[in-house]
């Protein structure tokens, strides 16, 4: 999904929309799907504090890997620590502005 042009407008798109269901389908949580869809839509339309754009507003986009984390046995606490020191550290390190963002 990520990468595509216009990929990042859900709101109208149902094509994007049913394929995100079927994400949740085959990832067990199909009973979530309609509250993702929703959640994603949201989250795509609000503008972001550093860049002063919501996501959806973006023309160009890098593709990154997907990846699935298998984190049942994780809590939140400890993945959320994880992200803070290796993925926030990065991108301070890149110059991205600190503390405006909330991990993972």
């Amino acid at each position: 999904m990520a990468g595509d042009r216009g990929v990042l407008r859900l709101d109208g798109n149902e094509l994007l929309a049913a394929r995100l269901r079927r994400r949740c389908e085959r990832a067990g949580r199909g009973t979530h799907a309609e509250v993702v869809v929703s959640w994603l839509t949201e989250v795509v339309q609000t503008i972001l504090p550093g860049p002063q754009a919501a996501l959806a507003d973006l023309v160009n986009v890098l593709p990154e890997m997907e990846f699935w984390l298998p984190a049942h046995r994780m809590e939140a606490k400890e993945i959320d620590a994880q992200c803070r020191q290796h993925l926030l550290t990065a991108l301070s390190v890149q110059g991205w502005p600190s503390g405006s963002y909330t991990a993972c």
